[in-house]
């Protein structure tokens, strides 16, 4: 037998930002680069690198011509991987920044909050045993 929990279907960063269970945004006093560079090294920081069991992958996408940028962040499963936040950085002028954080789940939106801090305080807060402990799947742990 077969049983998916309702909010476990993969994801992709498109599908999450087409449907997501909400957005945070927030602009920031600086160019898009510097918010991109800081909020990818934070997000590798709290998701990729400290989950020992590579559970979460981080991945960022640069688009300079356009002085935009996404960062994903996926949660490995068995069958498929599922976007858990997809966070936009886009210049909206020469002082000015904006950052939209798509999240997958309700519960998902301190998590999300958590980016704000990283970029505006260089805060090393994570919120990932937040996000680990959420959505368990039957699949990945047939019990």
């Amino acid at each position: 037998m077969i049983v998916l929990v309702s909010g476990c279907a993969s994801t992709t960063g498109g599908q999450l930002r087409e449907n997501p269970a909400g957005v945070y945004s927030f602009k920031v006093s600086a160019d898009y680069k510097t918010v991109y560079e800081k909020a990818l090294l934070h997000a590798q920081s709290c998701y990729a690198l400290s989950a020992t069991d590579n559970t979460f992958i981080v991945r960022g996408n640069e688009s300079p011509e356009n002085r935009k940028s996404s960062i994903s962040i996926a949660r490995v499963r068995a069958l498929y991987n599922e976007t858990l936040f997809t966070i936009d950085v886009a210049q909206l002028d020469e002082v000015s920044t904006e950052v939209n954080v798509y999240y997958a789940q309700l519960r998902y939106k301190t998590a999300a909050m958590t980016v704000e801090k990283w970029i505006k305080q260089d805060s090393n807060e994570c919120n990932m045993s937040r996000v680990v402990l959420e959505c368990v799947c039957y699949l990945d742990n047939p019990r």
